[in-house]
This record gives structure tokens, sequence and C-alpha cells, in this order.
């Protein structure tokens, strides 16, 4: 047998491309589900406790909210390539830096288009939800 097919390992075999994407879809559908419910939920009692109508409160709590993600997303997403060494810093003295790995790149990317993308659509929901514009 070829001595160089002897040192690399099988490949376990992955998960379908249409698996990966059901799942991702899932897990999305759910995060926004719940964010939805909970805003809405905190929405509705501010409503209740300010006596305003609840439908206005409820499109301002998913506006609001939804604009909230949407500065979190674009400061998530310009975070700088340096990071803390170690978790604990000091108040004064050196701070020592190291550079981010390609993995904490993409995973502030990610971080960044699931807040951007959740936060378009709590503000396209408040929209749906608000009587006072008819959208047909």
């Amino acid at each position: 047998m070829d001595p160089v097919l002897q040192s690399h390992p099988k490949k376990q075999p992955s998960t379908s491309k249409k698996a990966m994407w059901a799942a991702a879809a899932r897990r999305f559908t759910v995060l926004l589900v719940v964010t939805a419910g909970l805003v809405a939920l905190c929405a509705l009692s501010i409503g209740l406790l300010t006596g305003g109508s609840l439908n206005r409160a409820i499109a301002r709590g998913f506006e609001g909210f939804g604009c909230l993600l949407l500065l979190l997303g674009f400061f998530i997403g310009n975070r700088g390539p340096v990071r803390l060494k170690h978790e604990a810093q000091p108040f004064f003295g050196p701070r020592f830096l190291r550079w981010a790995t390609p993995d904490e790149h993409t995973s502030t990317i990610a971080e960044s288009a699931i807040f951007i993308v959740v936060g378009v659509l709590l503000i396209l929901i408040g929209l749906v939800v608000d009587n006072r514009y008819q959208l047909v």
C-alpha cells in the first residue's frame, strides 16, 4: 500500500449540505421566535403599565429592540484584529495583546451577521404589527 495513503486517516462522512442547512434554519427559527416572543412579552407589559395602545407598544418594542440589535451587530462586526492574551486585564500597567486568529475573525463576522439579520427581521415584524400603516 502507498505510504502517503496510509499517513492520511480516512475522512468521516460529512452530513449532507441539505441536512446542514435544515439544521441551521431550525436553529435560526428558534432564535427568532424566542426573541420575538420575549420582545412582545416585554413590550406588552410596558404597554400595560403605561396605559397606551397595546398594538403600538408591541410595534415600538419590536422596532426599538431591532434597532438595538442592528447597533450591536455593527459594533461587534467592527471589532479590531487585536485581542487580550489573558482574560483578566490589569487596571493599571501594560496590557498583553495578541492578533486574532482566522477563526476568531470568522466568528466575529458570523455573530455580527446574526445580530443584523435578527434586528432587521424584528423591525419588519414591528412594521407589520403596527396598525397605523397599510402595507397592502
